[in-house]
């Protein structure tokens, strides 16, 4: 499944990567470090673009530093000033069924312009 990894530090580059079907949960809890919040990105002003991302559901309690782009996604999402702190871990969506999906081509292209290029792992 592709997803797309947002680190916090701004030097570090934005991740596509492809993780096991089989092992989501723990890899979310790898990237942001600990249990894991969905914050639902279902505003987007192209339905396409439409996605999710994990956090880390205790960020700010762990004092994790800002994320300005992931920060960014959920202001263009919500309209309104936002903080997202830590790693995130950007997914394509969840189903009917609750089970996540990888990110679109469209999605991964439109995440790449909006983030910069990033660099690709599988």
């Amino acid at each position: 499944m592709k997803v797309c990894i947002i680190p916090a530090d701004f030097d570090k580059p934005v991740e596509f990567k492809e993780l096991p079907d089989e092992s989501m949960l723990s890899e979310y809890q790898a990237i942001v470090g600990g249990y894991i919040e969905a914050v639902r990105l279902y505003n987007m002003p192209d339905s396409r673009l439409n996605m999710d991302f994990y956090c880390n559901e205790d960020g700010l309690g762990m004092d994790l530093p800002f994320n300005i782009r992931a920060t960014a996604l959920f202001e263009i999402n919500f309209r309104t000033k936002g903080l997202i702190v830590g790693d995130v871990v950007c997914i394509g969506g969840v189903d009917e069924e609750g089970n996540d999906f990888g990110l679109s081509s469209f999605q991964e292209q439109a995440l790449k312009e909006i983030l910069g290029n990033g660099k690709e792992n599988s």
